[in-house]
């Protein structure tokens, strides 16, 4: 073997390892990182499953004799085993997104001894507890901002920060 088929397989070689060392941390790294991908879908998943919800009722209230003081209450509650956090948690009349800044939210703990304790100040909605939110017409928020009033309110859908969902008519419930 003469000087330059060394050289040459040298060059190969030196080469091949360049080419290696590229290669091998990418490949590396795409594969990690396609776990996690894998691994943040079976959470994703798994947190779905363990989330459901149930909308109990859609009562509209005429808070005062005029009939301007108008309020829709919506009462849903966590039958899963996953708690919620409310900033996640929206709701859409008649198919359009309300922003929470209109709502008020109260999650009803039901206790042992049949009292209810009402969290006002909380963010988490725990499995067995009721969500009550209320959307208050006193200053025409429906109307100027979504277009309805309460009159006009036909449906309304509860949707979690996992996806899932719950949906009610209005009708359906001013007979429950």
């Amino acid at each position: 073997m003469g000087f330059s088929t060394s050289a040459a397989a040298a060059v190969m070689l030196i080469a091949f390892l360049i080419a290696a060392s590229v290669i091998f941390p990418t490949v590396f790294t795409a594969g990690s990182e396609t776990g996690d991908a894998f691994a943040a879908q079976a959470d994703q998943t798994r947190d779905q499953l363990n989330t459901e919800i149930g909308i109990e009722s859609v009562e509209q209230e005429d808070t005062d004799d005029d009939g301007n003081g108008d309020e829709t209450v919506v009462t849903a509650e966590n039958t899963g085993t996953l708690a919620l956090d409310l900033r996640d948690t929206d709701l859409l009349l008649n198919g359009q997104f309300v922003d929470p800044d209109d709502l008020e939210t109260v999650v009803i703990d039901h206790q042992p001894d049949g009292e209810e304790e009402r969290l006002e100040d909380t963010a988490i909605w725990r499995p067995g507890t009721d969500l009550e939110v209320t959307i208050d017409e006193d200053n025409d928020t429906l109307e100027t901002e979504y277009g309805f009033t309460h009159d006009d309110l036909e449906r309304v859908k509860l949707v979690t920060e996992t996806g899932v969902s719950d949906a009610k008519a209005v009708a359906e419930s001013e007979g429950s």
